[in-house]
């Protein structure tokens, strides 16, 4: 009973020595009336939430952010805004990792390109962000 007891806690202990927990926050700009359908994507309709992840690894944890700025709704949700945190630590010091354009690996492991621009084509310098509005 002692040896199962010491086994137990072993694998206990061993899973928070290597978790690997990767909290990506979603914050979401809704195009003006769209607020419900646009933040319908996090739980209770809040414009932020916090998603957690097991990616294994930081640079894993990055790329699943990143390709997690594609927005297929420009008409709905004007611009994702995405932090990361990586077993507790905030990486690139909580800036947006949609803001600037990136390299990230597809879920079929095929290296991509996400563009701010391209994704968000109806960006324009006035603020105006919305494709419809």
């Amino acid at each position: 009973m002692k040896n199962f007891f010491l086994i137990f806690l072993s694998s206990i202990f061993s899973t928070f020595i290597f978790a690997s927990e990767c909290n990506i926050k979603f914050t979401r700009i809704a195009c003006k009336g769209m607020e419900v359908e646009s933040y319908s994507k996090c739980p209770g309709g809040t414009k932020s939430c916090i998603s957690s992840f097991d990616t294994g690894s930081v640079d894993a944890c990055i790329n699943l952010a990143i390709s997690n700025c594609l927005n297929s709704r420009t008409d709905i949700t004007k611009y994702k805004f995405i932090q990361v945190n990586f077993n507790g630590l905030s990486v690139n010091d909580g800036e947006d990792f949609c803001k600037n354009d990136q390299t990230y690996l597809d879920k079929d492991g095929a290296k991509k390109v996400y563009q701010t621009r391209v994704n968000y084509p109806h960006l324009k310098l006035d603020g105006d962000l919305c494709s419809a509005n």
